[in-house]
């Protein structure tokens, strides 16, 4: 499960993997009054999230991942930060 959730992030965080995707039966979290939606479809399109809903329109060639009610953030992960990378130069000790 967490090769699968770990494969499903680097898919989905990359854009040399552009393409379109649908992520279902997942708990969403929402940003807005919605909350937690259970069951939740999720599709997105090159670097956009189209719609995240109870159901939605996945097209015919998006690949589907069945996320098996496992939670699904927006924007939990930042894939590009470098935390710490300042912090770490500054002593000496940690610099290789």
């Amino acid at each position: 499960m967490i090769k699968r959730t770990l494969l499903a992030t680097a898919l989905l965080t990359s854009t040399a993997f552009a393409g379109e995707y649908a992520i279902i039966n997942a708990k969403a979290v929402t940003q807005s009054g919605d909350g937690i939606i259970n069951n939740a479809t999720i599709v997105i399109s090159g670097d956009e999230i189209v719609s995240v809903g109870l159901s939605g329109n996945i097209p015919g060639n998006a690949i589907v991942i069945d996320a098996q009610g496992q939670y699904v953030t927006p924007g939990f992960i930042g894939a590009a930060v470098n935390w710490g990378s300042v912090e770490v130069d500054a002593e000496s000790s940690t610099v290789d």
